[in-house]
């Protein structure tokens, strides 16, 4: 993970902890599941390589 990543997911985790209303708050989880879901490809292809 990048640490633009990292700097993204850990401020789309404080927004989501903050959230009081439902569909924001489960926008935001969607959106940090695609984020998640991007990045892991990405680290599994690290993986084999090493």
């Amino acid at each position: 993970m990048t640490p633009e990543e990292k700097k993204t997911l850990t401020e789309m985790c404080e927004r989501i902890q903050e959230e009081q209303e439902p569909i924001e708050f489960q926008r935001l989880v969607v959106e940090m599941l695609d984020l998640l879901e991007q990045v892991a490809p990405k680290r599994k292809a690290v993986s084999r390589a090493n």
